[in-house]
């Protein structure tokens, strides 16, 4: 005799209770209470609510056929990675919202964004930090949008002009960590001019007009002269020995009110600054 299954009871208990669900039928269920030598009532087990079968995930073949396209430009579309028209990619997009695509899928308008991070002297502990913190945000964003790092000679203040006129890629912003030389300048103020979107960090560029984030090194400048001068236990001359790197337009402000924070600070005690 074969096993029953377990759901076989509860469907044959579903067709057998349906008719006895309407008011007229209250005479027939006293002339034929449910019986426990059946498995009805009371010490019968709940009929396990019934599931739909999982509706299967459309392939990338699928929308492939749906698009008229390769699978693989399904894939570069699907996953952002760009390098197809925009026609095609409203085709791709739009097969796969008529499949119901269980994904967010890119906005047909747009490829990828891309921003350029440049920076200088990876050697050092404050810049690696930096690209790091560049690294995780990065990970934190959309799969729309790319952060490229790009680290440039602080020396060469030619080829960072360059490299802010002509990137690689098809770049959406940029944000900048550079010396401020005339070169710079001028390449970051043309750039203004073409309306690309430009953050600059740890120095400010003179003559240019993109948002600065950073401190304001004439206020730390001062700070540090009224600090060093109230350490002073007697008046006299001090020397200031300050390193002066190529990027160094974000150390060299602080150093004219330094020094007039020294000498006004502490009576005849001139700021010799090298």
């Amino acid at each position: 005799m074969a096993a029953k299954r377990p759901d076989e009871g509860c469907s044959r208990e579903r067709q057998r209770l349906t008719p006895l669900e309407h008011p007229s039928s209250v005479t027939a269920l006293r002339a034929d209470p449910p019986s426990p030598a059946r498995g009805e009532g009371v010490g019968s087990a709940p009929c396990p609510p019934s599931r739909s079968p999982p509706i299967p995930k459309p392939t990338f073949l699928e929308v492939a056929r749906r698009a008229g396209v390769g699978t693989a430009t399904v894939e570069r579309v699907l996953n952002g990675r760009g390098g197809v028209r925009p026609q095609t990619v409203e085709k791709v997009v739009a097969a796969a919202h008529s499949l119901d695509y269980p994904r967010r899928l890119p906005e047909a308008h747009r490829g990828v964004i891309r921003i350029e991070v440049i920076l200088v002297r990876p050697d050092t502990t404050f810049f690696a930090r930096l690209s790091r913190a560049f690294e995780r945000i990065a990970a934190t964003l959309d799969r729309s949008i790319a952060v490229h790092r790009t680290f440039l000679d602080e020396a060469n203040p030619a080829a960072i002009a360059k490299r802010i006129l002509e990137p690689e890629m098809r770049r959406a912003a940029l944000i900048l960590a550079a010396p401020d030389h005339p070169l710079v300048s001028a390449a970051l103020r043309k750039l203004e001019g073409d309306k690309i979107p430009t953050v600059q960090i740890v120095t400010k560029i003179s003559g240019t007009a993109s948002t600065y984030v950073g401190i304001d090194n004439y206020a730390a400048g001062r700070m540090a002269g009224l600090l060093m001068a109230k350490m002073q236990r007697r008046p006299g001359k001090v020397v200031a020995n300050l390193p002066q790197p190529d990027l160094s337009r974000a150390s060299r402000p602080p150093i004219s009110p330094m020094g007039g924070e020294m000498s006004g600070s502490v009576d005849d005690m001139p700021a010799l600054i090298r």
